[in-house]
């Protein structure tokens, strides 16, 4: 090749010096005001490949109104893998009526993060009634980076499935964080709750009983806590304890904590009707309640004969507290039989009863039956363990979350609690297990407050870490107090780490991994013998590490 020829094909090349002098000669005249030359230069740069300029000019154009000219420049952008632009993208073609383009692009700016796309698909979906797949984008925006849009509508999916307290840990976590449309929403529920339970009070002193009690229904629906304790009264009063029972759980989840529903009944007689003599309740329910009494003092056998009388007088509860009685005693065969009768004839209680048997004795096929046809009824307790069922005998973890899912209307924290475990080992759901962790926790749940514990201790935040493993402590969960020392010891507060070591092992002598623990600081601090005394008495109780550490200092 010529010597002329090279300094040609030198000369027709691309500059980038040329493409940023014209880029940067672009923004100065954009800033005078002369946007038509600024335009002018940058076309030239963005032909050069400055994407800067490309970015600049797209804008522009799209403003004054030529977005058919800014798509080529957005197009370039995308393809040279700007998120935003993909977006962006996506917008333009949806704003034209052009749905797949539209998901096209925000698929390809989703793969790359951006959270804008990835909301954006799930209000595709959503506006399709593809819910399913719009919680799955609107999830994954929520998780991702806190998108609060997309907290605020898996609230309203929440809510439109009947999914009430999902609805409201969502809403409320958005609202928290400044949403002010989520607060809207969650004011109008209230509202909503506070007129069906007025307008069951104004039915119920005219004399229409079913109509109030179908409004209190609604009410409590919406998480009306006086319209649950209506119910539980109107139920119980009809002689339906178990029934009365499980309102009275979901209105009082702090108090109630425990499944048994018939026993749990007695503490709130007066609640459920105040001023009521259980002696005039009459009929088979004053023999049910005359028994209950009895079980609580210790008379079973007196207490049995009052059930199956009014098991004989056609009271189903009779027969369920029968049953719940036998199993109590050990005569599963007999509970069985009593539970059945009923079961058979679509009582939910009782099927949930037939179930937990079946479960125990390993019938797992019979007790996935009775649990489904309980479920189906509306039974939370049979719903949350025929979620357990799926899970570890037929590992199939979705069907169990989904029945998880149904059974946290509830009310029950120990459900919440394992709905955080089961969504916590996704890593797409950490956000969400932290809200039923903190839902649990709230209301009372110890293992709740100890996973509350773990999680702001690996992110670092030592306050609400203590916090979360003192509840936990204080409520029964003792290996918390060791988690609470490791902490200090971690963060250097050697004395308060030693005092909780200390705290651990008096709270329960028989844990060692707090002695093992205190063995470790002892050593750190020279304290050999300490170190080895305590190592000997975690050995003696089978800890392996402290073992090996006696034979290391040995």
């Amino acid at each position: 090749m010529s010597e002329a020829s090279s300094e040609e094909t030198q000369r027709e090349a691309p500059d980038k010096d040329d493409a940023e002098s014209m880029f940067r000669r672009g923004d100065e005249l954009f800033e005078q005001g002369d946007t038509a030359e600024a335009m002018r230069c940058w076309e030239s740069a963005a032909e050069l490949g400055e994407q800067r300029a490309m970015r600049n000019l797209a804008i522009l154009l799209t403003q004054q109104g030529s977005p058919e000219r800014a798509e080529p420049w957005f197009t370039r952008l995308a393809d040279a893998g700007d998120a935003e632009i993909m977006c962006h993208l996506g917008t333009l073609h949806i704003d034209r009526g052009d749905v797949a383009g539209a998901e096209g692009w925000w698929l390809k700016a989703a793969e790359a993060g951006d959270v804008d796309a990835i909301f954006n698909l799930g209000v595709s979906k959503d506006s399709r009634g593809e819910t399913a797949e719009a919680e799955f984008w609107y999830k994954l925006a929520a998780e991702a980076a806190g998108h609060l849009g997309a907290m605020h509508n898996l609230g309203v999916l929440s809510h439109g499935r009947g999914e009430r307290v999902a609805a409201t840990l969502w809403l409320e976590k958005a609202a928290a964080e400044g949403l002010a449309e989520a607060e809207q929403r969650l004011t109008v529920i209230r509202q909503r709750a506070d007129h069906e339970y007025e307008l069951a009070q104004a039915l119920q002193q005219d004399g229409k009983a079913t109509d109030a009690e179908d409004r209190y229904r609604e009410a409590a629906a919406l998480g009306h806590l006086d319209a649950m304790h209506e119910l539980a009264g109107i139920c119980f009063r009809r002689g339906e304890l178990a029934h009365a029972a499980r309102w009275l759980r979901r209105a009082e989840p702090k108090a109630v904590r425990e499944p048994p529903a018939l026993a749990r009944l007695l503490q709130a007689v007066d609640t459920l009707d105040p001023g009521a003599d259980v002696r005039a309740v009459g009929g088979p329910t004053s023999l049910i309640l005359a028994g209950l009494h009895l079980e609580e003092e210790g008379d079973d056998a007196e207490a049995e004969s009052r059930y199956r009388e009014a098991a004989r007088a056609g009271a189903r509860d009779g027969n369920f507290a029968l049953g719940n009685l036998l199993k109590k005693q050990g005569r599963s065969a007999e509970a069985e039989d009593r539970y059945r009768q009923d079961a058979e004839a679509g009582f939910a209680p009782s099927q949930y009863q037939l179930g937990m048997l079946a479960h125990g004795d390993g019938r797992f096929d019979e007790a996935e039956d009775w649990f489904r046809q309980a479920a189906q009824a509306g039974d939370t307790s049979a719903m949350f363990n025929l979620g357990i069922l799926l899970l570890h005998e037929r590992n199939e973890s979705e069907q169990a979350e989904t029945w998880f899912r149904k059974a946290a209307e509830g009310q029950e924290p120990y459900v919440w609690h394992s709905l955080g475990v089961l969504l916590i080992e996704q890593e797409e759901h950490q956000v969400e297990a932290e809200l039923w962790f903190r839902h649990a926790g709230q209301a009372g749940e110890p293992n709740a407050m100890y996973h509350l514990g773990l999680i702001n201790g690996r992110r670092g935040d030592l306050a609400k870490a203590q916090h979360w493993y003192r509840k936990a402590a204080e409520a029964g969960r003792l290996d918390a107090i060791n988690n609470l020392a490791i902490l200090y010891h971690q963060n250097d507060d050697l004395p308060e780490a030693e005092n909780c070591y200390r705290l651990a092992i008096q709270t329960d002598p028989a844990d060692s991994k707090p002695m093992f623990n205190l063995g470790a600081l002892c050593e750190e601090q020279g304290r050999l013998d300490e170190a080895a005394s305590w190592w000997r008495k975690a050995a003696d109780l089978g800890n392996l590490d402290a073992a090996q550490a006696l034979r290391h200092i040995s």
